[in-house]
């Protein structure tokens, strides 16, 4: 398992210039497709923006951090959403869809090693 503090390297890495995200909950799922974008990567920071919101949001690592923490339990349904509003974040929605998109990314990852596999 992944330390919380190696997902955000990962994240960060993996969101080298602009990247598009959808929100992500355990209930609603991919919320009818409604995205973000993680447009500016600084020493500690992860800027994003979306329609409907004034301004870009700056996630601070250890905000991330004190997410990311909670992200196996709220993944697999035993940490509520209030227990995610807890930490203090108000960045809840965008940590959650940074977590769930790079889950996506590692399993198409898997996907594209496993045909290349089966194509030889």
């Amino acid at each position: 398992m992944t330390s919380a503090e190696g997902i955000w390297a990962e994240i960060r890495y993996r969101l080298r210039g602009a990247a598009t995200v959808n929100y992500w909950s355990l209930g609603r799922g991919d919320h009818g497709g409604k995205t973000f974008r993680a447009v500016m990567l600084d020493a500690g920071t992860i800027t994003v923006t979306a329609s409907g919101i004034a301004k870009e949001r700056r996630i601070s690592m250890a905000e991330f951090i004190r997410v990311a923490r909670l992200w196996p339990g709220y993944k697999d349904g035993t940490t509520s959403r209030s227990e995610l509003a807890a930490t203090k974040s108000q960045n809840t929605s965008y940590i959650i869809g940074l977590l769930h998109w790079r889950e996506t990314q590692l399993e198409a990852a898997k996907d594209a090693a496993r045909l290349g596999l089966q194509n030889r």
